[in-house]
């Protein structure tokens, strides 16, 4: 059983931006969520996910850049980041942040996502990182009450894929769906 020991880190999984690098308003809300919680403990350091894709970043810069940019505007120090963590989906958010998690010996961190996002978010990270104690921090979803509708549907119709993936880096087989 792991213990609960205070985070040292926050890890921010990747939203959307623009073509201009701007941050969607799931990312803003992410990012705000982070440094609130850094506010209440500014010992925290963070790891920010999200590369490239089509559907959220087709700019030069990786999506989780934009991330620490805009934290940093917020006052977190350039030394608070570990590493960015250059992810094209939610599960390749987990394993990639688990090399980064190993390296620093982190045993607690905070995660954070959207709200509509956290179940499957937890699914995947306490499967994928067994030796972390993740709390989860859901940042809230201004959106229309149709839109969320949307964004639950979309969870729920990934749940699959994300079994499969878990199953294949169980068995090592490593071949993730995106």
């Amino acid at each position: 059983m792991l213990v609960n020991k205070p985070p040292t880190v926050i890890i921010i999984l990747g939203a959307p931006n623009d073509d201009e690098g701007n941050l969607s308003h799931f990312a803003l809300s992410r990012c705000d969520a982070a440094f609130t919680r850094f506010n209440d403990d500014r010992s925290l350091n963070f790891i920010c996910t999200g590369g490239y894709g089509d559907h959220f970043n087709r700019t030069e810069h990786p999506h989780a850049l934009y991330c620490k940019r805009y934290l940093m505007s917020l006052g977190v120090p350039d030394d608070r980041f570990l590493a960015l963590v250059e992810s094209r989906f939610t599960f390749e958010d987990a394993s990639l942040s688990k090399a980064i998690l190993d390296k620093y010996k982190i045993s607690s961190a905070v995660l954070v996502t959207s709200d509509f996002h956290l179940n499957r978010s937890k699914f995947i990270f306490d499967g994928v990182i067994k030796s972390v104690y993740f709390q989860y921090v859901g940042a809230k979803t201004w959106c229309s009450e149709a839109e969320m509708v949307k964004l639950a549907a979309h969870e729920a119709s990934v749940m699959g894929r994300e079994i499969v993936n878990l199953n294949a880096w169980m068995n090592s087989t490593l071949d993730l769906k995106a």
